[in-house]
């Protein structure tokens, strides 16, 4: 954790600082970290009391970026194995075993792009959550894929489509929220980025509840009012207005009763 930890602030001040290039020229262990949290968010499967998310990631890496990773490959599957645990606690995620991530050359990829391949596998060792060097190197041990197939939600009906609009002067910038989780914040990797030091680097998430948008505060600073009540996650309705420490946003969607 402590080289990710690292970089992520690293790459964070250089890009605040506006030297971005100093970094941009090679694909970065960060990059690769939040794209496997976002691959575990988008692939989550309900249980009976608990959400659970893959245990399993195939990192795909164009040639020259994983000709780059390959001399301390293990080294780094580890660190981003400790990453995503620590991930999947901080939202209460549910893990059959500890996540496994290999990366893996692969010639469709272009250079600085990554595409994740991620399963939820049988469980191996519970205690392997616990211990995180109980694997071999890389973390890339061999499991069974459980016998029965993981049951699916039933189709629902689909969210109303939404934007979150920002006001900047006489101008209304609006943001469509195609996919979940949608996040808001300074930091770059969020889906809309906000050059306001009230607001903090990860500062609130919607998620889809029930067919509703969900919103979540990710412990800012500043914390997170909706129509003038703080909250720490509420469901959105049309209109609502959002304040992330003071600077506001307002849901816009069609056909949310």
């Amino acid at each position: 954790m402590g080289l990710l930890s690292g970089l992520e602030e690293m790459i964070e001040s250089v890009f605040e600082n506006g030297v971005a290039s100093l970094m941009r020229s090679r694909l970065q262990p960060v990059e690769i970290a939040k794209k496997l949290a976002k691959a575990m968010e988008n692939h989550q499967s309900i249980g009976v009391g608990k959400t659970y998310v893959p245990n399993n990631y195939a990192v795909h890496l164009g040639p020259s970026d994983y000709a780059v990773f390959a001399p301390g490959k293990g080294g780094y599957e580890r660190d981003l194995s400790d990453y995503l645990v620590n991930f999947a606690r901080q939202r209460g995620y549910a893990l059959k075993s500890r996540p496994t991530v290999q990366l893996i050359a692969d010639q469709t990829v272009g250079k600085r792009q990554v595409r994740i391949s991620a399963r939820l596998l049988d469980t191996v060792n519970d205690a392997e959550l616990d211990d995180p060097r109980a694997t071999n190197s890389g973390y890339t041990t061999r499991l069974n894929i459980t016998s029965e197939p993981i049951a699916k939600p039933a189709a629902a009906a689909p969210l109303p489509s939404a934007h979150l609009v920002i006001n900047e002067g006489a101008a209304a910038l609006r943001y469509p929220i195609d996919h979940m989780p949608f996040s808001v914040g300074r930091a770059l990797d969020n889906d809309v980025v906000v050059d306001d030091r009230r607001v903090s680097r990860h500062h609130v998430q919607i998620r889809e509840m029930n067919q509703r948008y969900f919103l979540v505060d990710l412990d800012s600073t500043n914390g997170t009012f909706v129509n003038g009540e703080r909250v720490t996650r509420c469901v959105l309705k049309d209109k609502d207005v959002i304040s992330l420490g003071g600077m506001q946003v307002v849901l816009s969607t069609q056909g949310q009763a």
